[in-house]
C-alpha cells in the first residue's frame, strides 16, 4: 500500500471521529455561572436590624465607627437613614426568615434559567418570563381588601406563587442584583381601566446604554379562566413608550428602603 495513502485514510479517519464527537462535546459544554451577587445580601436583618452583622458593618465602614463606637443599633440607623443612600453594603445572620429563604431561592433559580453565555437582555427576559410563569397576581384578596402582608414582598413570589405588584417589583430587583445587571425600582401611578388611577411599581434595568422599563405585573394579566398567560407589551420598554399609562413619581436603587402596597 502507498504509505502516503495509508496516511490518508488515517487523516479522513480522525477527522470523521472529530465530526462525531463534537455534538456530543458541545453538549457537555459547561457555562460559567450567572450569579454576580453576594449570598450574603440574601440573609434577613430582622424586624428591627437585630440581625445586622454589626461587625462586618464597622469593618466595611471605619468613618461609622469613629463616629458611633461598636454600636448595632446605629450602624443600623445609619444604614437606613444613609447608608442605602449612599450604596453602602450590609448584611444580615438570619437565613431562617421567610424573606431570606425567598431570596436564597432566587440564587437556586437565577442558574437553573439562566448562564454567563446570555446577553443581559436574554436574562432579562428569562427572569421576567420565570416570574409570570410562576406568580398569579393577588385578584382575590385585592378585591376583598384582604391582601395578605406576603403578597407585597419577595416571599409571595418565591414561597407563595402569589403577589400583587410589589411583590413582583421585589422579586425582579432581586434577581437583578444576583445577576450582576444595574437596577431600580420606580414607584408613581398608574391608569388603569376607565382611567381609575392608583398607585403602583415597576421595575427598570440598565440595557443597551440605556435605563428600559419592565412591569411583569402588567405582563401578567388576569384572566377569565385562570389561564397563565406571558406577554412583553411591558417589557424593556423606553419611559415614553408606558407614558400613557405609567406615571414616574420616585426612583429608587433598590426595594429594600421602600414599600408601596398596590
Amino acid at each position: 500500500m502507498n504509505p502516503y495513502e495509508n496516511k490518508s485514510l488515517k487523516t479522513k479517519g480522525i477527522k470523521l471521529l472529530l465530526l462525531l464527537l463534537f455534538p456530543l462535546l458541545f453538549s457537555l459544554q459547561s457555562y460559567a455561572s450567572p450569579i454576580k451577587g453576594d449570598r450574603r445580601t440574601a440573609l434577613s436583618f430582622g424586624e428591627n436590624g437585630e440581625y445586622l452583622d454589626a461587625e462586618q458593618y464597622a469593618k466595611d465602614n471605619p468613618d461609622v465607627l469613629e463616629a458611633y463606637g461598636m454600636n448595632p443599633s446605629a450602624f443600623w440607623s445609619h444604614y437606613l437613614h444613609f447608608g442605602i443612600k449612599e450604596g453602602r453594603r450590609a448584611y444580615g445572620l438570619d437565613a431562617a426568615s421567610p424573606e431570606a429563604v425567598a431570596k436564597l431561592k432566587v440564587f437556586t433559580v437565577a442558574e437553573q434559567i439562566c448562564n454567563d453565555a446570555m446577553s443581559d437582555r436574554e436574562k432579562v427576559k428569562a427572569v421576567h418570563d420565570w416570574i409570570i410563569q410562576q406568580t398569579k397576581y393577588d385578584i382575590e384578596n385585592q378585591r376583598r381588601r384582604t391582601i395578605p402582608e406576603d403578597s407585597y414582598h419577595i416571599e409571595g413570589v418565591m414561597l407563595k406563587g402569589v403577589a400583587v405588584c410589589n411583590g413582583y417589583v421585589e422579586a425582579f430587583d432581586y434577581f437583578m442584583e444576583v445577576l450582576g445587571i444595574p437596577h431600580e425600582v420606580v414607584v408613581g401611578k398608574s391608569v388603569g381601566r376607565g382611567g381609575a388611577i392608583g398607585s403602583h411599581a415597576w421595575n427598570r434595568v440598565w440595557i443597551d446604554g440605556k435605563w428600559l422599563s419592565v412591569d411583569c405585573t402588567w405582563d401578567d394579566p388576569v384572566t377569565e379562566d385562570g389561564e397563565n398567560q406571558i406577554i412583553d407589551k411591558y417589557f424593556l420598554r423606553t419611559e415614553e413608550e408606558i407614558a400613557g399609562n405609567h406615571i414616574t413619581e420616585k426612583i429608587f436603587k433598590n426595594y429594600q428602603n421602600r414599600k408601596v402596597k398596590s
